[in-house]
């Protein structure tokens, strides 16, 4: 078998990559853990539900994203089309309460203004907000909820809703805590679909979510190919 060979194989989850164990890793004594205070963030509790407000995937057809996390902010992103543009709509960002589906901690709850590419056409449909003033190393969820009016959100204005998303902040500067990371590389379309992939999706029992993805690009071949 030839290094492509076995590097298409393993793309496929064919053959286990020596690297992956079923343990946990080691912990560290090279530093102390730091307890993370989501309190910092200014939560207020409200009795709401988001996963029953319905989706309207139409309106939301690239779903929402997240990037530039750092210990206190995030960029969030979504594109609305025309079907929604018109109504209200509200940007919320929250933590989920533990054994509670009818509560959540809302940090962020404002209008979500659609902005222009050139500053003078709408037609884009994004919405590209930075949330600041949240708790770093937590995992906040968040979301774009067309609303009746432009009160704030709770079960009885929303009326359609965007894929919810997820994100976590980055650590503080003083904190040390395990951070997990995934990688992969070649994943040509025409080989897929990547059991890889998938797996790195799901969180794991032991270990949890990963932290970032790294995508190292294709391999360079030293085998005459």
């Amino acid at each position: 078998m030839d290094r492509r060979d076995f590097l298409r194989l393993t793309a496929l989850g064919l053959i286990a990559p020596a690297c992956v164990s079923d343990q946990p890793p080691p912990q560290s004594n090279l530093c102390n853990d730091v307890d993370v205070d989501a309190s910092v963030d200014g939560a207020v509790r409200k009795n709401f539900s988001p996963n029953a407000v319905a989706v309207d995937d139409d309106a939301f057809p690239q779903g929402v994203q997240a990037g530039a996390m750092s210990a206190s902010a995030v960029t969030l992103w979504a594109r609305v089309t025309s079907t929604r543009r018109t109504a209200p709509l509200r940007l919320v960002v929250w933590r989920d309460v533990i054994d509670d589906d009818s509560a959540v901690d809302v940090v962020y709850d404002e209008a979500a203004v659609v902005v222009s590419d050139d500053d003078e056409n709408d037609a884009s449909g994004v919405i590209k907000v930075r949330v600041s003033g949240l708790a770093p190393g937590v995992v906040y969820r968040y979301g774009v909820f067309a609303v009746a009016d432009a009160a704030d959100v709770d079960s009885v204005a929303a009326v359609a809703r965007s894929p919810l998303g997820r994100v976590k902040t980055a650590l503080a500067d003083d904190a040390c805590a395990p951070v997990l990371l995934g990688g992969t590389t070649c994943t040509n379309p025409r080989n897929g679909p990547f059991l890889a992939l998938s797996q790195l999706a799901e969180t794991d029992p032991d270990l949890g979510d990963i932290d970032a993805l790294l995508h190292v690009g294709d391999m360079v071949y030293a085998d005459g190919s």
